[in-house]
């Protein structure tokens, strides 16, 4: 089974008595076990098991040649990288990516053994529309539970102007997730100058303490607020890394009419 992994973001008023909260759903799906009828999967960090899957599929590292393996196929929404790993997983894991099935040498656009101790990581450069396959097999038939994750750089605009981002008010509800996303902003906590980052705008309609959170995200989120765009050191009003585990919150005493 799969688990969709993103930001949960809260935004809360505690003078106004009023929330945002932004939520990443959870699915699921099953694991192919042939290249054929390969599961979808886009950026995202899914979990499975290899244990009792059939043999299948060639590639030049690892010893893997007919591992069992579960089979995964990327299509790029845009021109750009891909990284794919299983950094984190419990067993010795090999990775390879295809260019079509079946799954062999022949189709293999790249393959790694050992990156992350005895995990694998691959990077390779997709074409927007294009179908990628990926196999998460085992070195020498080796099987064990695994976590996969696809992250993908491609061409994500950047907003030009605050108009180009995404307006907010305190009862609104949003989706998001940073991966892949592009960096456009600034913050001198969490080393987080290069990440790439969601920027949200939100007019406020009274003088109130605002406090925005993401307790209960996946990953080790940043938050900083800034009065301009973009979201600068200089322009930075409050900014916080770790205040729930690895997850983020911060607050400003906001002011009616003004934007942040």
């Amino acid at each position: 089974m799969r688990n969709k992994l993103g930001i949960s973001f809260f935004l809360t008023s505690w003078a106004c008595g009023v929330f945002l909260a932004v939520f990443v759903l959870q699915g699921g799906l099953f694991a192919q076990e042939s290249c054929t009828g390969a599961a979808e999967i886009g950026d995202e960090t899914v979990n499975g098991s290899t244990q009792g899957a059939p043999r299948s599929g060639d590639s030049d590292c690892g010893r893997s040649d007919n591992s069992p393996s579960h089979w995964y196929k990327f299509t790029a929404k845009s021109n750009g990288s891909v990284t794919v790993s299983t950094c984190g997983s419990d067993y010795d894991t090999v990775l390879s990516v295809y260019s079509d099935c079946p799954g062999e040498e022949a189709n293999e656009l790249t393959c790694n053994d050992d990156t992350c101790n005895v995990q694998s990581e691959v990077e390779f450069t997709a074409v927007e529309g294009g179908e990628y396959l990926i196999r998460v097999a085992g070195y020498r038939g080796d099987t064990g539970n695994y976590t996969l994750a696809v992250a993908s750089q491609g061409d994500v605009p950047e907003p030009e102007t605050c108009e180009d981002v995404p307006e907010v008010a305190i009862t609104d509800t949003a989706e998001g997730n940073t991966g892949g996303a592009a960096n456009t902003g600034s913050a001198s906590c969490g080393s987080s100058t290069r990440s790439g980052d969601a920027v949200f705008r939100h007019v406020a309609t009274q003088e109130c303490l605002l406090t925005a959170s993401t307790c209960g995200s996946d990953y080790d989120t940043v938050l900083s607020i800034h009065s301009g765009c973009p979201p600068t050191e200089a322009n930075q009003l409050a900014c916080n890394d770790d205040a729930c585990d690895l997850q983020s919150t911060v607050a400003y005493e906001v002011e009616a009419g003004e934007s942040y």
